[in-house]
């Protein structure tokens, strides 16, 4: 049984979302260590350095707010999702759902070495 059109809203968020989510941004933000070294790897001439360091910094900064944002957004249409779910699966499969999105969460964060974010 389909539970949606694959050429839907729908389908084409959660692709792009999920080929979003599989990209690391976070190599392309730079710590401040690794902009002086790739500063000092690009050769840069004193009157570069301030300038170059002054973009990596904005771009750096800019970036985590976009990551944040995809966070956000990426967490309300999960919680959308489940949302709409309830209305689909029975309490059993809604359980059972749940205990597997929690291992898939579980094993991305062992897989990646973060903490769960949500406990504090």
């Amino acid at each position: 049984m389909k539970l949606f059109n694959s050429n839907s809203r729908f389908a084409r968020t959660s692709a792009v979302l999920l080929m979003a989510a599989s990209l690391s941004i976070a190599p392309m933000a730079f710590s401040k260590d690794q902009s002086e070294n790739l500063a000092e790897k690009l050769e840069l001439q004193a009157s570069q350095t301030a300038a170059f360091n002054d973009v990596m910094a904005s771009s750096g900064a800019d970036m985590k707010a976009v990551r944040e944002q995809m966070k956000d957004k990426m967490s309300a249409i999960l919680a959308a999702r489940r949302t709409e779910l309830s209305a689909v699966l029975d309490s059993e499969q809604l359980a059972e759902y749940d205990a597997i999105m929690e291992k898939r969460l579980e094993r991305k964060h062992k897989h990646h070495g973060k903490k769960d974010r949500h406990s504090k």
